[in-house]
């Protein structure tokens, strides 16, 4: 089958909007650029689910283009605040530093947790290398900026020149660049003095350790940030779409890929079906789906991209919905938190709930639905609606074999109610829903959202060496949170501005030969 459409420079396939600042920052550098959104084909998540517990922080380290302002981002004024027993450590509101002061934080980890400076992040293709399959350490000559060039040629066959790019990826940033020094005295201190420190490397981490070994994995939360909560909607994501395309990038919506055509190690086409089947080409292709929704199109297409198979998750956040009666205690509870019980225990289950409290015009969207096959959990049944409520999401990390046991996530439910209770003097807490994971038959029917793994299962990942294919899926991220995902774009765009460089030096060399 021929394809259906002039072959762009790049083909991203993306979900949850993973590739759109990409797509976009290539589409004003006069790249031609198809992106396939392939996340309905994933599973029927609730937007709150595409988003995920974290928020992001307004860091340096965030380019302008990167940062959210299109209406759907709000500032949470108090910072990333952690409710442990003793009360409320709020990071970066006005009481920071006196909460650090009487909690007993670490100078040391203080400075861990604040954003590095400016000019740690102005270098995008920083030194370091990232984690991938067999990939070893090396240094590499910072990249100059970039600047909009000619649109780049026609594809031809002598024209592939892939040495900017290491097969199957590129040079990621070192999770900890700019802190390495207060990395090693951060390390040095007890557990007890550096709590906070292995916390910010657990909570959005993708791998998984007991509590005192966080430090050893990943990249800390810039937990001292300005921090900054989206809503996301299916409205909001289509906006996001339609964005993109009024930059001239072409948009395939509702996609799943069939099949991938691999040739002498340069990928040659996907087989997309989006209301209908073609053939879709390119120079280049981005991937950013993780191993697991790989293989949950097709396990063809994951042994393509990920010829190790799909990695095995040893846990998964998972979301409730709460609702409270309001009061002065729930009404002030920040937009975004974690409830902590005890430091030391392992930050799992109800020990570590990520809460984020939903806006009062999204509570009023939510009492016009209705829930699809009955009442919700914990209704009241009396048919008379509640007092005023505040509602809240709250995320919890269980294992991944508690996928679809009911029970399991019931028992769950009873604790986080108790804690909510007791936290919250007459809030009376009531579950609206438990999490999508709990039914046997809707977890069968999605991908894993934000799975967690092993560090050993994590140096499983096989990646395909194919010369014109980048893949960038979480499971290459330093973590789930937004600043890990565009620290890793911003080294795939740098790659992709050095590689077109090669290409257009290598088509005038052709045509004076010519």
């Amino acid at each position: 089958m021929e394809p259906v459409n002039k072959s762009p420079d790049l083909l991203i396939v993306s979900a949850y909007g993973r590739g759109h600042w990409l797509a976009a920052e290539l589409a004003r550098k006069d790249w031609s650029v198809h992106l396939v959104d392939v996340t309905g084909a994933l599973g029927e998540w609730a937007p709150e689910d595409w988003e995920g517990p974290w928020g992001f922080f307004d860091t340096p380290e965030l380019a302008p283009s990167q940062l959210v302002d299109d209406g759907h981002a709000h500032p949470v004024s108090e910072g990333f605040t952690i409710w442990l027993p003793q009360g409320p450590l709020e990071l970066d509101g006005e009481l920071a530093a006196f909460l650090e002061h009487s909690f007993g934080i670490h100078e040391h980890v203080r400075a861990y947790l604040r954003p590095p400076p400016a000019s740690a992040s102005k270098d995008v293709v920083p030194q370091g290398a990232s984690r991938l399959s067999g990939a070893p350490r090396e240094s590499r000559s910072p990249a100059g900026p970039s600047s909009p060039t000619a649109p780049i040629a026609s594809p031809s066959p002598a024209a592939l020149w892939f040495d900017a790019l290491r097969p199957g990826g590129v040079r990621r940033p070192s999770p900890l660049r700019g802190r390495e020094r207060l990395h090693k005295k951060v390390a040095a201190l007890t557990f007890e003095a550096g709590w906070l420190a292995h916390f910010a490397h657990s909570a959005a981490g993708l791998a998984y350790a007991e509590n005192h070994e966080a430090l050893s994995h990943g990249a800390p939360l810039p937990l001292k940030a300005p921090y900054v909560l989206r809503h996301v909607t299916k409205d909001s994501f289509e906006a996001g779409l339609q964005a993109l395309e009024k930059l001239g990038v072409r948009v395939t919506r509702g996609a799943t890929v069939n099949d991938v055509r691999i040739h002498n190690k340069v990928m040659d086409a996907l087989e997309i079906a989006a209301g209908r089947r073609g053939v879709d080409s390119a120079r280049l292709f981005v991937w950013t789906l993780s191993s697991g929704e790989s293989g949950f199109l097709s396990e063809d297409v994951m042994r393509a991209v990920y010829p190790g198979g799909a990695l095995q998750p040893a846990w998964l956040w998972s979301r409730y919905r709460f609702r409270l009666l309001a009061n002065a205690a729930t009404r002030a509870l920040p937009a975004g938190l974690a409830i902590v019980d005890n430091v030391c225990l392992p930050w799992t289950h109800s020990n570590c709930m990520m809460v984020r409290r939903l806006r009062s015009e999204d509570q009023s969207e939510n009492r016009a639905e209705k829930k699809a096959g009955g009442r919700s959990v914990g209704e009241a049944t009396t048919g008379e609606a509640r007092a005023e409520e505040v509602k809240v999401d709250i995320w919890i990390r269980v294992p991944s074999r508690a996928s679809g046991d009911k029970a399991y996530f019931e028992a769950l439910r009873a604790e986080i109610s108790a804690i909510l209770a007791r936290r919250l003097p007459l809030s009376a807490p009531e579950c609206e829903a438990l999490p999508a994971e709990s039914d046997a038959g809707a977890a069968a029917g999605r991908a894993a959202r934000w799975p967690v793994f092993s560090a050993e299962e994590l140096g499983k990942l096989e990646i395909c060496r194919a010369k014109n294919l980048i893949v960038d899926g979480p499971e290459l991220w330093d973590g789930h949170d937004w600043m890990s995902q565009m620290r890793s774009q911003r080294a795939v765009l740098a790659a992709l501005e050095k590689l077109r460089l090669q290409w257009q030096a290598a088509e005038r060399r052709e045509g004076a030969h010519a």
